[in-house]
């Protein structure tokens, strides 16, 4: 599966039909969930055009910025997504893999709980700030809104 912006800005999902079947069923939802996840905050990277967009896309660069430091490419696997590390790929897949990815927002707790404790460094301050931008920018796309609210 992979996702891409259309000429009209419409985010498309592809399925590769000869894959269909070949993956677990859990592996298949992981990943479509992953894609739908992009089809949300891709655009936001491309043309930020609100003060959620912006500061989504402000908030994921630092934390991913961050955690690519402690984690260098050259020493990590970042294509393993059990690991946590595929995230480590760019910005779009950092916050893609910490909404739909489990292990990844497990690997960066555990990072800055750990790097708070040894350098008082405020990484877990980083997270909830992503976190709060992350549920603003849904919010702002009305996922969540209330029949009442529609």
């Amino acid at each position: 599966m992979t996702t891409y912006t259309d000429e009209n800005g419409q985010s498309i999902v592809l399925i590769n039909p000869s894959l269909v079947g070949k993956a677990s069923n859990r592996l298949t939802a992981d990943t479509f969930l992953h894609e739908m996840v992009h089809t949300l905050t891709v655009n936001a990277f491309n043309n930020p055009v609100s003060k959620e967009d912006r500061n989504l896309v402000s908030s994921t660069k630092e934390l991913y910025k961050m955690m690519n430091n402690i984690y260098p490419s050259e020493m990590y696997d970042k294509s393993n997504r059990e690991s946590g590390m595929y995230a480590l790929t760019n910005p779009k897949e950092f916050v893609a893999e910490f909404i739909s990815n489990k292990h990844t927002r497990d690997l960066v707790y555990k990072t800055a709980v750990q790097l708070d404790r040894e350098s008082g460094k405020t990484l877990l301050g980083k997270i909830k700030s992503l976190i709060n931008s992350i549920t603003k920018f849904l919010v702002r796309k009305s996922l969540f809104a209330t029949n009442e609210e529609k």
